[in-house]
């Protein structure tokens, strides 16, 4: 899994990663869970989310499906995996 959040006042560009393999169990399993709790391709079949200005825009990977979204269009289910997985960097 890979997260990439760009943008915000500052511009600044904060990327994390996380791999089940690299984690003991119950890691590996709250990955997991909450990667299971979204679904990537639903979220790339709507309409692309206009930036807007001094917000973060995320761009999001998870076995091989890929999604880019402004702020406001992130899902809860979503907004927990990315914070999950940018507080491991």
């Amino acid at each position: 899994m890979r997260v990439e959040r760009s943008g915000g006042f500052a511009g600044v560009v904060v990327r994390g990663e996380a791999d089940t393999a690299d984690l003991d169990d119950e890691q590996a399993a709250q990955l997991r869970d909450l990667a299971g709790r979204v679904d990537l391709a639903a979220l790339t079949a709507g309409a692309p989310s206009p930036g807007r200005a001094d917000r973060f825009r995320y761009d999001v990977e998870v076995d091989g499906c890929r999604v880019e979204l402004g702020e406001t269009a992130v899902p809860a289910e979503l907004r927990s995996l990315i914070d999950h997985v940018l507080r491991r960097r």
